[in-house]
């Protein structure tokens, strides 16, 4: 499989066996400005953007209301988030690439009000670097595939909706499964260093029955970590 790049001038997906990638070209997008409103790009950025807009928004903690308070504007952190990923949107299906990590997001729904409720997926893995993220809805699984961050957090993810989570080829500190309960498979992942290799700290529920099933291959390093 390759890396599926995108560019502000055509998208290149996976081939098949025979005949040339598929190019489609990208929609011009908005540059995001601090302090530009959540409105302005829903009213003149392209399809993709205006379905992420909201997740790359200021956000701040309301004590009053015991809550977070969005503010539908961008802060400088947000803006330069949202401007470091290329879109792009097929139908059901959201990509993102982002041009500072080269990490590749895609997520995968039954529609697009449903990509809207979890674009902020894509805002979460603005720290990964290089590899593929596949977020399928359809089928509640996230695949990560050669990426490399300090920490993959599966416990909260799709509000507790997901079953199956893949993680291989990758470089990662740790995981968090404290609250996830299906299947986390781990194939050749450990935190590689730059002298040698340590293990992916994967913390699980002490209660058995909160815990994820685990399969392990033999390339991986990880060590477990049990919490209450």
């Amino acid at each position: 499989m390759t890396t599926n790049k995108i560019s502000n001038a055509n998208v290149t997906t996976n081939a098949p066996a025979t005949g040339a990638p598929r190019k489609v070209k990208t929609e011009a997008k908005v540059n995001v400005r601090e302090g530009m409103r959540t409105a302005d790009v829903k009213a003149n950025g392209s399809a993709a953007q205006k379905l992420v807009a909201d997740a790359f928004q200021e956000a701040s903690w309301d004590d009053k209301k015991n809550g977070i308070k969005y503010h539908g504007t961008y802060d400088k952190e947000g803006a330069e988030a949202m401007n470091s990923y290329t879109f792009a949107l097929y139908g059901n299906e959201l990509r993102a690439y982002n041009n500072e990590t080269g990490c590749n997001v895609k997520i995968k729904a039954s529609s697009q009000d449903e990509l809207k409720k979890s674009a902020y997926l894509v805002r979460e893995s603005e720290d990964f670097k290089g590899g593929n993220i596949v977020y399928n809805l359809n089928t509640k699984t996230a695949t990560y595939d050669g990426v490399s961050g300090n920490r993959v957090d599966i416990s909260d993810m799709d509000s507790g909706k997901l079953k199956n989570c893949n993680i291989k080829n990758s470089s990662l500190e740790t995981i968090d499964a404290t609250y996830f309960t299906g299947k986390l498979n781990i194939k050749n992942t450990k935190d590689v260093g730059m002298i040698w290799d340590s293990a992916t700290r994967i913390s699980v529920n002490a209660d058995p029955n909160k815990k994820p099933t685990l399969n392990i291959d033999s390339a991986s390093k990880v060590e477990i970590k049990e919490y209450e």
